[in-house]
């Protein structure tokens, strides 16, 4: 009823829709024939004394094809606030422009906040230059983005914007040095910089000047110690370039002095410590980070040990192919590609895999889907042997089976049947390099045996040596973790463990888990204890035991134990080398779905293709990312049309595909196990980034 009274509206809508994805396809026609490239980018920065910094930036563009705008993206976290934003256009050096900058800069207008509605274009008609505060430049709602726009000759081929204002904070004085640490080239340029060259002017002063220089290789660095000019020099910068320097804090005389008393705070800790006794007695921050400190030593002579001997067989991680983009399809069947995803995401629910052999089964035809009901069309149980199981054994004569049908049976064999084909699927993502292993195993062993010695030495500060000292720390020792692991695997705590180490899947993590659990239920008994006045004590555990300097070290060790595994985790694969190679083709292919929605139009795949890209997208967890990629490049109604036709009209959408295979994963496991797990996780498996300083930069053309 309400359909039909909001007809009018509903086909005002549809026209709308239309014309708006007519408009699209002529806008991604003409963008075709357009581009353009940054030649050269001069960043002049004139540091005076009270911190603040004047900052003028020439850029040279080269079109091809018409363009009505530029812009440039400055950052101001870290670098104080933004002011006196002044645009020229003259083709002249930033030296003959400062002289005379009356002359040749036009004061930017404020046009307002980014949640504004008008386009670049539009603000064009009111204001020749203009910028806008806290713009989304990178995508991520970054708050003290500034974007400076500026218009350009419809027909220009060349064009040299400079851009000129002021920054307040750029440098930090210090109670001993003076600082910058600033990414100066940020990640929000559209386009490579074929060329910067980058001018800082320090105000002089007698003393020793460090610098660093962080991300884009630069060719050379000149240093002029009367005059403190620094100049670097760097060609196709396509990430970004950040320089950390440090100067005497005498050539920013006038800026806000950063005091710190991290000095201080040290000298009074270390006062505290007195005596062996009073370390082991006294609940002192840093008594329980020297104990960590010291039990975590002799690991690390084995990890330099372990590192020496297994050099040859460790597979280095090479961080920047991970994040390339692939825009071609993975070389491997996409269920093999969504099993090595499954692996480097540590997840074993089965669901990326099962989504991805019914997208597959899907696209080929070989079953179709409507509703909750699931018919298989052609093929063998070679085809996919788990599918055609449940459509030809669960399934009416015409092999259809509906969601509600998939039930397990009393003898488990859906279920078994289940097992086996994720096992036989995962098993495609199986890692081969048995290095990384023995230094997990070796953490597990090694925490059980810091955490005997520990009681043992807590013992020993107030007894002899003894058998029986030795059998009460064993003793105690297995208590807290045999209650700990009791606990762990009682549901809301497994789920708490899996959210706080999925990433992290090491041996090491249930061991910490487990003392951790063993250790609260002491205190909580203790408190129990204090409350009843009655002796509730645990196999002779006690508040004083547990909370010594010595046993809490055993929990901050734990902790450093798990960092080295995530460290090795970061700096090295489980896979072979070939497994390796493989993993960098979906992690690359992986980065290139998710960011689809920024390329070019002529660089993403054929509309004929969109239904493979999808079923691959399906096994890297990027579904969702992937429709919303094209819809926003080629309008809904257009991706609808094709990826319906291709996928005969099914999982068209953000979260259909993951929805259906959770179903027959949850039906299949509802008898089985009484705790399946029936959610999804599309996370990204924190295979890690680049950092750097506050202050990023960027621009582009429009």
């Amino acid at each position: 009823m309400q359909l039909t009274k909001n007809r009018p509206s509903m086909i005002l809508i549809i026209i709308l829709t239309v014309l708006f994805g007519i408009s699209s396809l002529e806008n991604a026609a003409a963008s075709d024939k357009r581009d353009y490239q940054i030649k050269q980018n001069d960043i002049y920065v004139k540091i005076n004394r009270d911190g603040s910094a004047d900052v003028t930036q020439q850029v040279r563009y080269q079109f091809t094809g018409n363009y009505h705008g530029v812009f440039i993206v400055q950052d101001t976290k870290g670098l104080g606030k933004i002011n006196q934003i002044q645009v020229a256009k003259d083709n002249f050096p930033i030296s003959h422009l400062l002289k005379r900058p009356e002359l040749y800069f036009t004061q930017a207008e404020n046009v307002g906040q980014s949640d504004q509605i008008l386009s670049l274009n539009d603000y064009l008609k009111y204001n020749d230059v203009f910028f806008q505060p806290n713009t989304d430049a990178d995508g991520e709602k970054a708050q003290g983005d500034y974007r400076i726009v500026s218009s350009v000759p419809d027909k220009a081929k060349t064009q040299v914007i400079t851009y000129h204002y002021h920054l307040s904070a750029v440098a930090k004085r210090y109670l001993d040095t003076g600082e910058i640490n600033w990414k100066i080239i940020g990640r929000s340029w559209e386009r490579k910089l074929q060329q910067v060259r980058i001018t800082i002017e320090m105000p002089t002063a007698k003393g020793k000047q460090s610098l660093w220089v962080h991300g884009a290789k630069y060719e050379h660095r000149v240093w002029d110690k009367h005059t403190a000019t620094i100049r670097l020099t760097a060609a196709d910068v396509d990430q970004y370039l950040e320089i950390h320097l440090l100067f005497p804090k005498q050539a920013i005389d006038k800026a806000p002095l950063h005091a710190s008393k991290q000095l201080a705070i040290a000298q009074k800790q270390e006062q505290k410590i007195a005596g062996v006794e009073q370390f082991f007695i006294e609940r002192h921050p840093a008594n329980y980070l020297i104990v960590a400190i010291i039990l975590m030593l002799p690991f690390g002579i084995y990890g330099l040990y372990w590192l020496i001997r297994n050099r040859q067989n460790l597979i280095k991680r090479d961080h920047v192919s991970e994040h390339l983009h692939r825009f071609d399809l993975p070389s491997l069947p996409p269920v093999q590609a969504a099993s090595i995803y499954q692996s480097s995401l540590r997840e074993n629910t089965g669901m990326i895999l099962l989504a991805t052999e019914l997208a597959a089964l899907q696209l080929a035809g070989n079953i179709k889907v409507e509703g909750e009901l699931i018919k298989w069309e052609k093929g063998t149980a070679d085809d996919s042997k788990f599918i055609y199981f449940l459509t030809h054994n669960y399934g009416d004569e015409n092999n259809q089976v509906s969601l509600k049908q998939v039930k397990n049976d009393e003898n488990n064999t859906l279920y078994n049947h289940w097992l086996s084909a994720k096992d036989e699927w995962s098993s495609l993502g199986e890692k081969d390099n048995p290095a990384k292993a023995s230094f997990d195993n070796f953490s597990c062993v090694y925490f059980l045996g810091v955490a005997f010695i520990a009681f043992l030495c807590s013992g020993l500060v107030t007894n002899g040596f003894s058998i029986g000292l030795l059998i009460r720390a064993l003793t105690r020792v297995s208590e807290i973790m045999i209650i700990g692991f009791m606990l762990s695997v009682w549901q809301p705590f497994e789920k708490i463990e899996k959210l706080l180490f999925k990433k992290y899947d090491f041996k090491i993590s249930c061991c910490l888990y487990s003392y951790v659990l063993g250790i609260i239920v002491c205190l909580l008994l203790f408190a129990v204890d204090s409350f009843s006045h009655s002796s509730i004590g645990i196999f002779g555990l006690s508040f004083k035991t547990i909370s010594q300097p010595v046993i809490v070290g055993i929990l901050i060790c734990g902790l450093g134990l798990q960092a080295l595994n995530m460290f090795v985790d970061y700096r090295y694969v489980s896979y072979s080398k070939k497994q390796y190679q493989d993993l960098v083709e979906v992690l690359q292919f992986k980065q290139m779905i998710h960011d689809i929605g920024r390329f070019n139009k002529k660089q993403l795949p054929d509309q004929t293709l969109w239904g493979e890209y999808y079923v691959y997208a399906t096994a890297v967890g990027e579904t969702s990312e992937f429709i919303k990629g094209l819809e926003k490049q080629f309008g809904i109604n257009l991706v609808e049309e094709n990826l319906n036709h291709q996928l005969q009209g099914i999982f068209a959408n953000e979260w259909g595909i993951q929805h259906f295979a959770n179903s027959i994963i949850s039906n299949s496991e509802a008898k089985a196990v009484n705790n399946s797990e029936s959610s999804f996780d599309s996370s990204s498996g924190g295979w890690g980034s680049s950092g750097g300083a506050g202050g990023d930069s960027g621009g582009g053309a429009f």
